[in-house]
């Protein structure tokens, strides 16, 4: 099972992210190739929280938490750092969490609308949370108008929101629109089943990121086919393949340049 590493990044006015022409163009760039060439990474999603504009969420794919522990504890991780942060506002916090996720993380990431949840505990989920969170989700799967995707997962930090503090609950939706997710919420069938993810919980928060792949480096021992326009490339020789060529293009453009097929698991 893969770990996802969520960062929501507070960005100082006047940069933009997703500018291909603006001012934290280089930085996101740099972020890019210094991440992807970095052992145990497997991807990277990126987007805007389309309610708050101003936070830029990052979503790392690892192969196991302890490759991005051992990239943290490098030497090139600090001046890393400090260049992302010349576009972070030094005044608001950063967020930084990792979790396995149940289902399907990376078509939740690839769907044109991805939800996130948090879910907030004292302490941390029921022992029995999943039991009825996965079936909830399983159905809504089945019947829900628009979903395409969902993954579910606990927090291996504990987090701490308005005094409540615990391992939290992290939902990631994939939808076609959000309009899709709207409607969806006020059906019988979202309200019934849901009681199952908000059972024990304290408190819930939610937005919306049209996510994009930043490009990616991955084993191609799970890679199917991976497509850049009219090139094709299949692997059974060499083992990694990085795709530095297009980060521009699907950092600003999404996903549409390329595609790819990989092997994904649910526990």
């Amino acid at each position: 099972m893969v770990t996802t590493e969520y960062v929501l990044f507070p960005i100082k006015a006047g940069f933009d992210p997703t500018d291909a022409n603006g001012q934290a163009a280089p930085i996101v760039l740099d972020v890019n190739q210094t991440m992807t060439a970095v052992s145990g990474m497997q991807g990277m999603y990126s987007g805007l929280q389309l309610e708050d504009p101003s936070k830029w969420q990052l979503m790392c794919i690892w192969d196991k938490a302890q490759s991005h522990y051992d990239f943290q504890a490098s030497a090139p991780y600090g001046p890393f750092v400090e260049r992302l942060f010349k576009i972070v506002d030094p005044d608001r916090k950063v967020t930084g969490l990792h979790i396995d996720f149940h289902g399907d993380i990376l078509k939740t990431f690839a769907a044109p609308v991805t939800e996130t949840a948090f879910f907030y505990f004292e302490g941390g989920p029921p022992s029995d949370y999943y039991d009825g969170a996965k079936k909830c989700l399983r159905t809504w799967a089945e019947k829900a108008d628009g979903l395409h995707s969902w993954a579910v997962g606990t927090t291996y930090e504990d987090v701490e929101e308005e005094g409540i503090k615990g391992k939290a609950v992290v939902l990631s939706l994939g939808w076609q629109t959000k309009e899709h997710h709207v409607e969806f919420n006020k059906t019988d069938l979202c309200k019934e089943h849901g009681k199952a993810l908000v059972s024990g919980s304290k408190k819930l928060t939610a937005w919306y990121v049209r996510a994009t792949s930043s490009g990616t480096s991955l084993d191609l021992a799970d890679v199917v086919l991976g497509t850049f326009g009219s090139r094709s490339i299949k692997g059974d020789r060499v083992r990694t393949i990085s795709f530095q060529e297009i980060h521009m293009h699907t950092m600003f453009n999404g996903t549409n340049g390329y595609t790819k097929q990989c092997r994904h698991y649910e526990t």
